[in-house]
């Protein structure tokens, strides 16, 4: 008998086939497992993405506290069960982070409950327009950059940019004509006459150029830019800073000046 069953074939694919369908049914199991994985994955991605460009873009917001805060709102407003999120801001951008954790159905039976998913996204506005030709540094004096009196400003080809938060962070009174490529303040823009093109208001403030030069005395700084009575152009193609290196304004009564 033992003879006998130690020659016998019969049955030699059934006990294979038992054997083998343990680990194909595991294997099945993953698929099915990673394939929910990755089909949150794709949705956390998404939510991501759109968090930190609607907070980069945003005018409604002026500080990066709050632009962190409307990051992590929007990723929340997916509802994305069981998912963390956390905004931050690095070099002006703004950087969102978030994860969940997928259970398993049939890889928990290997001994592992759950997949661990993460997505990061960054955005940064960008500035539409011409590089700046005129830059004030002051981020809270009002009027940083002022056009008043009978000045004539022509900048083609650049943007007049005020980093101040001032509701007049670029003023224009009197007859002043102002016409450049762009005009942006991170505050806002009072005016007496309409601008071409329209100002942006809320704009990201920008770096000083002129950072690693020394700085001037205090006694010898300028205060805000002003054009009093003054005919200013740009006629190059490149961009000039006109008083741009220190942190208030630069004043420039009854001049003219060609860039």
């Amino acid at each position: 008998m033992l003879k006998r069953f130690h020659k016998a074939e019969q049955g030699n694919v059934a006990i294979v086939f038992a054997l083998s369908l343990v680990p194909m049914t595991a294997f099945a199991g993953a698929a099915v497992d990673y394939s929910r994985a990755g089909s949150l994955r794709n949705k956390l991605q998404t939510a991501t993405d759109a968090a930190a460009l609607g907070a980069a873009v945003s005018t409604n917001v002026s500080t990066d506290q709050q632009r962190t805060a409307l990051a992590e709102s929007l990723f929340k407003a997916n509802g994305i069960s069981g998912s963390s999120v956390y905004a931050t801001m690095v070099g002006g951008k703004v950087v969102v982070t978030a994860a969940v954790a997928v259970k398993t159905t049939m890889m928990s039976l290997m001994q592992v409950p759950q997949i661990e998913v993460g997505t990061r996204s960054v955005a940064a506005r960008a500035l539409p327009g011409p590089p700046a030709c005129v830059l004030a540094l002051n981020n809270t004096v009002s009027g940083a950059i002022s056009f008043s009196g009978t000045t004539d400003f022509k900048a083609v080809g650049c943007t007049v940019h005020s980093n101040s938060r001032s509701l007049q962070g670029i003023s224009v009174s009197g007859v002043a004509t102002v016409f450049a490529g762009g005009l942006c303040s991170a505050g806002g823009v009072s005016t007496n006459t309409t601008l071409t093109p329209e100002p942006r208001t809320n704009c990201p403030q920008i770096s000083d150029p002129f950072r690693n030069l020394v700085s001037p005395s205090q006694r010898d700084a300028p205060t805000p830019i002003t054009f009093r009575f003054s005919q200013v152009s740009r006629r190059r193609s490149h961009p000039a800073f006109i008083a741009a290196a220190c942190p208030s304004r630069a004043v420039l009564p009854s001049s003219r000046a060609l860039m």
